[in-house]
């Protein structure tokens, strides 16, 4: 969790992470600070995935965020668009994904022959929405604060505390998350399944991703029950 020091500025040797900054190399320090984002930055060798992004896919290491790709927005230049993967990508690739496409595909070839086109349509664009949505949870950035050394002007100012972990000062609402190593804007959780930390830019597209994915599990039931109602299917 966060560990604020509301009026105090930071120690020379402050924790990071379960880590001492004093113990961080040089290129570690250096790699923090001109990211321009609110971050610790653990060692590779830790374990964290984004490490395995870093070496073989050519991202940018943001925290414990892997950045694959950004474009700058003319009209927003302060929020370019990202594609970026949270610490726990590999359950989402080797987990999440196999088992929503896994169960589907295993209902299409059991359940949906013989059954009315409506019925195959619909379930055909749930499904859609269902991956569509997890992607791009899985791949938005979900509010990464930048680093801010001194703490803004009044008013909106007045209401930020210091962040020890990432050393910075963040606002109301702003929580460190240890997993993903930054400071999230709006942050909500940590969710495993997508990946990544659920905060203000992808908290939406999440909601809808939990949405659709439960109205997918009630209608794959409404399909089993209909395909027992009118004798197309033994089950």
């Amino acid at each position: 969790m966060d560990t604020n020091l509301s009026l105090q500025e930071p120690a020379e040797a402050s924790d990071v992470g379960g880590m001492t900054r004093m113990g961080t190399s040089m290129d570690a320090d250096e790699q923090l600070l001109e990211s321009g984002f609110a971050t610790s930055l653990p060692p590779l060798e830790n374990g964290c995935a984004a490490g395995c992004c870093v070496r073989f896919c050519g991202a940018r290491r943001i925290g414990n965020m892997a950045l694959l790709w950004e474009e700058p927005q003319p009209e927003d230049p302060a929020n370019p668009r990202r594609i970026i993967l949270g610490p726990f990508w590999p359950m989402l690739v080797l987990c999440t994904y196999p088992l929503i496409i896994g169960v589907s595909l295993a209902m299409a070839i059991t359940m949906l022959p013989g059954q009315p086109w409506w019925i195959s349509t619909i379930f055909g664009v749930v499904l859609v929405v269902v991956l569509v949505s997890l992607a791009c949870t899985a791949c938005t950035d979900p509010g990464m604060l930048r680093r801010h050394a001194e703490r803004p002007s009044a008013p909106d100012g007045e209401s930020w505390n210091y962040s020890d972990q990432a050393q910075t000062y963040r606002p109301v609402g702003a929580i460190y998350c240890r997993d993903c190593g930054v400071v999230v804007r709006g942050y909500d959780h940590l969710c495993p399944w997508t990946g990544t930390a659920i905060g203000e830019r992808n908290l939406r597209v999440f909601y809808c991703f939990v949405a659709s994915v439960n109205f997918l599990l009630f209608y794959v039931l409404f399909i089993v029950v209909y395909g027992i109602w009118t004798g197309d299917k033994t089950v």
